[in-house]
């Protein structure tokens, strides 16, 4: 499969690793985003091909009331970190990622070109 999908393999829907992603995981902020992420507890001794991280997008009702607004922004970072991933995770990493959430705390619409250079910029933290 092409690393420019985002099948539902790649999409953070299990409520345990949730609440572990949560409770145990590490973060970085980069306006308008928090990006929250698990380390594999016990990494593959030979990783063959690139493993991709599970991920959950998360967008405030607080923030923007109507779901139609909320869903817009979900498909605009599901986009930027499709188009992105494949940059960051080709390789395989000495401590891979188990899961990651990005959490959208502006206030204010972005477009997807400002949201893709943000995604950038937190993916390239985290794999460095």
């Amino acid at each position: 499969m092409s690393s420019q999908t985002l099948p539902k393999s790649e999409r953070l829907y299990h409520k345990k690793v949730i609440q572990e992603l949560f409770k145990e995981g590490s973060s970085l902020f980069s306006y308008p985003f928090k990006l929250i992420f698990l380390v594999e507890k016990e990494p593959l001794l030979s990783p063959t091909k690139p493993t991709f991280p599970a991920l959950l997008i998360s967008v405030g009702k607080k923030n923007f009331k109507k779901a139609h607004d909320r869903n817009r922004l979900k498909r605009q970072i599901r986009e930027a970190y499709r188009l992105q991933k494949g940059l960051h995770f080709s390789k395989p990493a000495a401590t891979p990622i188990r899961a990651l959430a990005l959490i959208y705390v502006g206030k204010e619409h972005n477009t997807t070109a400002l949201l893709s250079q943000k995604i950038h910029f937190l993916l390239k933290k985290l794999t460095a």
